[in-house]
């Protein structure tokens, strides 16, 4: 696995149908092995306490990505990127990546999940973007739960000990899902946003 702030962190995302969150990795080489399906957990808190609904800052968003809306063709996320964007595999393969050109430093910023040629999840390992609910990567494992109260689940990392998946349930329900990723030290180190179950998936594409 690629490693972001000294722990396990990737962001090619998975394709394998598997509905257990994890970190996307790149490459054969840094496949790990599968796992059993970790238990969640419901983190207390009264959904009457959380808004209706939460609040999104363009572009980011649950229906999906700008005017690129999940369900959508290759070609609505690269207009909704509106810069270079590489795409892995080949046409033969059901999931690709669209992944920003150039990569900048150790980070990939946003990954776009295609499967069976539609947007179905985009992961994000930067701060300059805001998730809905208005956190961002950076904060804290209990800014989450409070933000979130009564729509979070919490779920051990499959691969690091102590760091977490915080997933999030919209309050209008529905089948997409905010999931933030932690490290050990409970900072979120990156988070994504998708449909069900792809959001969830943990192997990489291959």
């Amino acid at each position: 696995m690629r490693l972001l702030s000294g722990i396990a962190f990737a962001l090619l995302a998975s394709c394998k149908q598997q509905s257990e969150p994890g970190s996307i990795a790149p490459g054969p080489a840094s496949q790990p092995p599968t796992a059993e399906s970790p238990q969640t957990q419901a983190v207390p808190g009264s959904p009457a306490d959380a808004p209706a609904s939460f609040a999104e800052t363009a572009p980011i968003g649950f229906e999906g990505f700008g005017p690129a809306h999940f369900g959508d063709d290759e070609e609505s996320v690269r207009q909704s990127w509106g810069r270079p964007l590489k795409i892995t595999g080949t046409d033969q393969d059901s999931c690709r990546l669209l992944i920003p050109e150039p990569r900048i430093g150790s980070t990939y910023r946003i990954v776009f999940m295609l499967e069976d040629k539609k947007l179905v999840r985009y992961v994000v390992d930067v701060d300059q973007y805001l998730a809905p609910g208005g956190l961002k990567v950076g904060a804290s494992a209990d800014e989450v739960l409070k933000a979130y109260a009564g729509h979070v689940e919490a779920m051990p990392h499959k691969y690091v000990e102590g760091a977490q998946y915080l997933v999030v349930t919209p309050p209008q329900g529905g089948d997409k899902r905010l999931l933030f990723e932690t490290d050990a030290q409970g900072k979120v180190i990156a988070w994504r946003i998708g449909l069900m179950p792809q959001v969830m998936y943990v192997e990489g594409c291959s």
